[in-house]
């Protein structure tokens, strides 16, 4: 069952657990079509380190029924158990990605949503998979106001509103002989995306902090 923590929303076993399974190999498999992440349409690596799969539903047609889940609970889960005022959604606009970090990876300190084409964003989400036992440390995401930080846990959800400061600190993958790992599926998995509202309930920004597209 869904609670909070932190004004941040946390659903455990988001999906039946035969299907999260299912997803990962999918995103697995995929390996050969991961790009280099990229900050606000950019590859930045002095901000950001991982890599991404550009239009997921295409290769993983099952991720179709994680969105619509997004839009059809977890909005109304978030409107409970988080500090996510009431708003009208654009479900045309739900948007949905995937990234992955393998050893080294990281994400600085960003803002989802303030201002110019990422201002109509009311939420951002994060649906963890990866391999158990879990073959990563670290890679927790950290946000400020109030100050928290929540690990990566396998068909786990996060939402919180997206104009809070975040980062994902680096991801450590190390074999026995304490060499970083080579393996593709050792990696962080996220399927990610942003809740956003209609035009008409577009909201001025109200600083100019650092916008980017990865939550």
């Amino acid at each position: 069952m869904p609670y909070a923590t932190d004004d941040v929303l946390v659903w455990p076993d988001f999906m039946p657990a035969e299907f999260a399974r299912k997803v990962l190999r999918s995103l697995i498999e995929c390996q050969r079509y991961y790009e280099p992440a990229r900050s606000a349409g950019r590859v930045r690596r002095e901000q950001r380190s991982a890599c991404m799969l550009d239009r997921p539903m295409s290769f993983v047609p099952e991720l179709h029924d994680v969105w619509v889940k997004i839009n059809e609970e977890v909005v109304t889960q978030a409107f409970k158990y988080c500090a996510c005022h009431g708003f009208r959604l654009d479900p045309d606009r739900t948007e949905l990605a995937v990234t992955a970090h393998h050893h080294g990876d990281f994400h600085r300190w960003h803002r989802d949503a303030t201002q110019g084409q990422f201002s109509r964003r009311r939420l951002a989400y994060v649906w963890y998979l990866h391999n158990t036992p879990r073959k990563f440390a670290g890679g927790g995401l950290m946000l400020m106001e109030p100050a928290t930080k929540l690990y990566p846990s396998h068909n786990t959800l996060l939402a919180f509103e997206p104009r809070r400061m975040h980062a994902v600190e680096p991801v450590v993958i190390m074999e026995d002989d304490d060499t970083p790992s080579n393996e593709f599926g050792d990696a962080r998995f996220g399927v990610h995306g942003w809740c956003s509202v209609l035009e008409e309930e577009r909201r001025p920004a109200k600083d100019a902090a650092q916008e980017d597209d990865d939550a």
